[in-house]
């Protein structure tokens, strides 16, 4: 997009690592970084001052809510405000609860665009408020000139987040783990980083697979297809997921992927039998389909070429460009108000929720510590009048 004369602005916040931050950065994106963890308001009010300084036409944000709860007053400035619905998990659900059902109007984003054709069902099924424009946009990937070939061993490869939550991480490297020992002449390559990383290398280690389950830590974005091509299946067996960007990179380069059937995105990109394979558990069934693959040959090649002709027909960065500008466009032409000042508020006062969300940390109350002390003093004068009046109960 920056090819095509777009001005691109990126706010991260971060833990620990910035470096897809600074690549961006490199390629002509401008950008702020602010460490996370910070107080609701806070970070919010950050937002918009950073927003300020650049003035877009359109403002996308994705799972924070302090980017979120920035769209009442970028709207006011004629900013059109996009939510990111990513995954069929609790966590999005309350966040479309907030800022997409109409309950808080002026929180309401503009548009929705979502990874998959199953989550923007779901999401009008639940009810949005109704000029929220949506639009199905999966997060594309390149389409590399090569792709794998090679079929004399099963070779397995996992990418992502080292966590239990949604990844289910420890029952997954523990099927992995069995796979090895139940096929002949099957690897495993682990790639990631996350909260999990020593419980499974211990896990590695208590199963003895350590000459053939190899936890290779992280990759650069920008290799992961270089290195996946010498593997000839891609796994991910998590409870829910979006479209899932490793499983796509692998079917680009021709890896069959194997996945546990889960809420989500996932059968949109991996059709059973068609252009990779579905599990109905990480035990048994994913054994079974695991070895169908590595006994037949003619299956895997017929599994490989769908994969790929479906990564390139529904899901390369072209497409993905294209639906952009098609949704951007859209944004623009039904935008409500036209470009003014943003005015930011000394102080962000931001809506009471009955169910607080997932990482949204609001700065405590001036009145927290005199609260307390308020109930003690009241209880002392209630004892005090009773024992004066001789009365039992003050109700």
């Amino acid at each position: 997009m920056l090819n095509d004369s777009f001005k691109i602005q990126i706010l991260c916040f971060y833990e620990h690592s910035t470096q897809q931050f600074e690549e961006l950065l490199n390629l002509g994106v401008f950008g702020s970084k602010k460490k996370s963890g910070d107080y609701t308001e806070l970070s919010t009010k950050w937002i918009l001052e950073e927003v300020k300084k650049f003035s877009p036409d359109v403002f996308v944000s994705d799972w924070m809510p302090p980017a979120l709860y920035a769209f009442k007053w970028l709207k006011k400035a004629g900013i059109s405000c996009v939510a990111s619905l990513r995954s069929d998990d609790p966590f999005f659900w309350s966040l479309m609860d907030v800022f997409t059902s109409g309950k808080f109007p002026d929180w309401s984003a503009c548009g929705v665009f979502c990874v998959s054709q199953r989550l923007e069902r779901k999401l009008l099924q639940r009810g949005i408020k109704k000029d929220t424009q949506l639009k199905f946009i999966p997060s594309g990937v390149t389409i590399p000139s090569f792709y794998t070939s090679s079929f004399t061993k099963l070779k397995i490869a996992y990418i992502g987040r080292l966590e239990v939550r949604q990844k289910q991480i420890i029952k997954t490297v523990k099927a992995l783990c069995n796979a090895t020992k139940l096929l002949p002449n099957c690897t495993v390559t682990i790639w990631g980083d996350g909260p999990e990383k020593k419980n499974i290398e211990s896990l590695i280690s208590k199963e003895s697979c350590e000459g053939k389950v190899l936890l290779a830590g992280s990759i650069p974005q920008n290799q992961i297809q270089e290195e996946l091509k010498d593997h000839n299946a891609i796994v991910l067996l998590s409870d829910f997921e979006g479209t899932p960007g490793a499983i796509m990179d692998g079917m680009a380069v021709g890896l069959v992927p194997i996945c546990l059937k889960c809420p989500g995105g996932i059968e949109e990109l991996v059709i059973d039998n068609k252009t990779g394979l579905i599990t109905s558990n990480r035990n048994e069934s994913f054994i079974v389909k695991l070895s169908l693959l590595a006994t037949n040959p003619k299956l895997f090649r017929e599994l490989s070429a769908s994969a790929r002709k479906h990564i390139h027909e529904n899901y390369s960065l072209e497409s993905t460009v294209n639906k952009w500008k098609e949704f951007l466009g859209q944004l623009e032409r039904n935008k409500k108000r036209t470009k003014s000042e943003l005015l930011i508020p000394n102080k962000i006062c931001l809506p009471k929720l009955k169910n607080k969300l997932e990482c949204d940390m609001r700065l405590p109350s001036k009145y927290k510590n005199i609260i307390p002390l308020i109930r003690i003093f009241s209880g002392r004068i209630k004892q005090a009048f009773s024992k004066y009046f001789n009365i039992k109960y003050i109700y």
